[in-house]
């Protein structure tokens, strides 16, 4: 592929990953957008659609192979705790089960548990407790 198709295609992936059009982002796949090099404002794809509570096109990237523990550039959230921020129980169980690591720190010391408890979202704290006391290896 050449640069042009690779930037292309790279700004299909983003419209669709911002739009929430899923059968895009499955073309996008399937024509071989690098989905772990893709970033949307600093934020990975799956911290977008994490964020929009857009749980079908979580589980497409997920199913593509995409870190589920990779940081956004610019503060170092996960799609975890931009899912917690956005209030996407769903979201929070998918990739929670998906191997999301609960007790990861953001640049600034946020985790998935104090997100959670500052937006007073209690089923989703309530979610997580099981995994709160596990170890946090880096």
């Amino acid at each position: 592929m050449s640069n042009s198709h690779d930037s292309e295609l790279y700004v299909e992936f983003t419209i669709a990953i911002t739009e929430g059009d899923a059968e895009a982002v499955c073309d996008c796949i399937a024509r071989g957008v690098n989905i772990h090099l893709s970033h949307i404002d600093d934020q990975t794809p799956l911290g977008v659609s994490a964020l929009e509570g857009n749980l079908d096109i979580v589980k497409i990237l997920l199913d593509a192979g995409v870190d589920v523990n990779a940081r956004q550039l610019t503060d170092g959230f996960t799609a975890l705790m931009n899912a917690v921020a956005g209030g996407h129980l769903g979201v929070v169980r998918t990739l929670v089960e998906a191997g999301a690591r609960v007790n990861m720190q953001s640049f600034q010391g946020d985790t998935a548990e104090n997100i959670a408890e500052s937006n007073n979202h209690e089923e989703i704290m309530a979610y997580l407790q099981p995994w709160l006391s596990e170890p946090e290896w880096d």
